[in-house]
């Protein structure tokens, strides 16, 4: 692999004062390499493999007499290097992104390090030197991946034993935290319950959210009382009118709570028979 580096030979020369006072700026120059000769110029061009020390000499000639100089060149191969990181992440997260090979470090962002962290979308690029003051650059396009936007619908208040269905909404895929993986889920909880769900998008990046249920109370009263026979019961909110009939009944009635929620009362209750009189 060869590569064309041009020098320029800066070559001081001294200048002489002649009889009249005047200086002699007359001079010529000479260079040859592998056996070539330039004339006339201090700038060259060397094309050699790389890795190789070269030599190439210069003569000066001022006024008929000459010297000769020489300088190496060494030609140092660029800094080998690579850069890996993942070239996408879901937002809210971050990612590395390294380099190897060389000496030292300048990203984009002022960061020194061979590895950085990048938190946002962007091109990130970094100059890699080496021992030899030899430098490349190598970059990385990052892209932030949006997350899904999760929503619950359903309904937050409900009456104990009652049953809402939750519907999720804004990915392409559902987990619930029950372990349900569905975008609905039905539930019947007797208290007040969270229920969170995680959803996927087609990115591969995931969001949370949650939904609180308020759970009202419904009552089961059970009433237990008497009365004589052809009595009027109108008591614990039932008005049952004259019990004609002796024995036991059951009555029931619907109440609602301040919150709509349905409850029964039960009441059971004994007719005594009136007493039989014995005949005058």
């Amino acid at each position: 692999m060869s590569k064309t580096y041009s020098l320029l030979l800066n070559i001081k020369v001294d200048t002489k004062e002649t009889n009249d006072g005047k200086e002699l700026h007359s001079y010529s120059f000479k260079a040859w390499k592998d056996g070539k000769i330039t004339k006339g110029a201090r700038a060259f061009d060397w094309t050699e493999p790389m890795f190789k020390k070269q030599t190439g000499n210069m003569q000066v000639t001022q006024n008929n007499c000459s010297a000769s100089t020489q300088t190496f060149i060494t030609q140092y191969p660029t800094p080998h290097t690579t850069i890996s990181g993942n070239t996408q992440f879901c937002a809210g997260d971050s990612t590395y992104i390294t380099v190897t090979g060389g000496d030292s470090y300048l990203w984009n962002t002022g960061a020194t390090a061979n590895s950085i962290v990048a938190h946002q979308s962007g091109n990130y690029s970094v100059t890699i030197s080496d021992e030899h003051g030899c430098s490349t650059t190598q970059s990385l396009t990052i892209t932030a991946l949006d997350l899904p936007q999760i929503t619950i619908n359903g309904n937050t208040q409900l009456c104990m034993n009652d049953a809402t269905l939750l519907t999720a909404n804004g990915a392409n895929s559902y987990i619930w935290n029950n372990g349900v993986e569905s975008a609905t889920l039905s539930v019947s909880p007797t208290e007040n319950t969270t229920y969170s769900v995680t959803g996927t998008h087609a990115n591969g990046c995931t969001a949370s959210t949650s939904i609180s249920l308020i759970v009202y109370p419904t009552f089961n009263i059970e009433l237990d009382d008497e009365i004589c026979q052809g009595g009027n019961y109108n008591a614990n909110g039932f008005m049952l009118g004259s019990q004609d009939e002796f024995g036991t009944f059951t009555h029931t009635r619907n109440l609602q709570t301040s919150y709509g929620c349905d409850s029964i009362v039960t009441l059971t209750l004994t007719v005594h028979p009136k007493p039989i009189l014995p005949a005058a």
